[in-house]
């Protein structure tokens, strides 16, 4: 199920550091308690199938911050419960880390949670199986290594038509696994968006190692592919998130100027649109109609889009 409040419901950043009765306090506000017990479920599989296991295959985002698959796992689950995602969901992302790091078999998913989890999480390894095939990371680090593509331009044209390919074979992806279930996207969203926020606490000030290119090369990614797929799907602030998180990667300093004019200015922009939305709000009711009206400031990175069309 894709709720269809997906996107009135913010997303907290500190569900990195999610906890299990955290979890369980969240999906307890729009569950009732038959889904609330298969989460209950999942998290227990989980926890017995991961134990103390900090690492596997994919270490090198992991030991961004030594993170263990059980803490990716209730991070992913907390942000899909903050989607008000349903309990299918929310169990396949619990214990999707533990089947992708070999702790868990498929037939154990089904066997203890049911048929329909063992399938989302079926898909999302073939999804998984299918990107770790042709790897973007690779192709943005063997086309910036080196100096014998002495050519700027020419380098930013291969990375570009590289990413392009990439982007277009990604979102073929995607929709395979949509076709399968929706849940499946929401799931990879929600593994990317908890990936992109470890690796802005990273140490990012090292230019040229591995794990730098390696983070380019996931911010460019997002910013191209991840970003734009939460907006067709209108989860608009997810997109927003994921643009500024990638747009902290790739242009440190422009973001730092951005933050920080923007920070200038909130206090009065949040003011002016509260103002707004009340003027409205009163409005509506003069005339009879109901109406949920709110209003944002700009994220970081739109605002720097708008800055780069007017010129400035």
């Amino acid at each position: 199920m894709i709720p269809m409040s997906i996107d009135k419901v913010p997303l907290a950043h500190n569900s990195s550091d999610a906890t299990a009765e955290q979890l369980l306090t969240t999906v307890k506000q729009y569950m009732g308690d038959s889904e609330v017990e298969q989460v209950t479920g999942a998290i227990q599989l989980a926890q017995k199938a991961c134990g103390d296991v900090r690492d596997h295959g994919e270490a090198s985002l992991h030991t961004l911050r030594q993170i263990s698959p059980l803490e990716h796992a209730l991070a992913v689950a907390m942000i899909l419960a903050q989607m008000h995602i349903d309990a299918v969901g929310i169990a396949a992302g619990m214990i999707f880390e533990a089947v992708d790091a070999e702790l868990l078999s498929l037939e154990q998913v089904e066997q203890t949670l049911g048929i329909p989890v063992g399938r989302v999480v079926g898909s999302m390894l073939r999804l998984n199986i299918l990107e770790r095939k042709k790897n973007v990371g690779a192709q943005f680090t063997a086309l910036n290594a080196g100096d014998a593509e002495s050519n700027r331009d020419q380098k930013k044209r291969r990375i570009r038509e590289a990413l392009r390919r990439q982007q277009a074979e990604t979102v073929r992806k995607m929709f395979i696994g949509m076709a399968e279930d929706p849940r499946v996207v929401l799931l990879k969203l929600a593994y990317r968006l908890h990936a992109m926020r470890l690796i802005t606490r990273g140490n990012l000030s090292v230019p040229h190692s591995t794990d730098q290119q390696e983070k380019l090369a996931m911010a460019l990614e997002t910013r191209e592919i991840y970003a734009p797929l939460a907006g067709r799907l209108g989860m608009s602030l997810v997109e927003s998130e994921l643009e500024d998180l990638a747009f902290e990667i790739l242009e440190p300093d422009k973001y730092a100027w951005v933050q920080s004019q923007v920070e200038l200015e909130r206090k009065q922009w949040s003011s002016y649109v509260e103002r707004v939305c009340t003027i409205l709000r009163d409005e509506m009711a003069t005339i009879g109609l109901k109406a949920e009206i709110s209003g944002r400031v700009k994220h970081l990175y739109s605002f720097y889009k708008k800055l780069l069309r007017d010129g400035v």
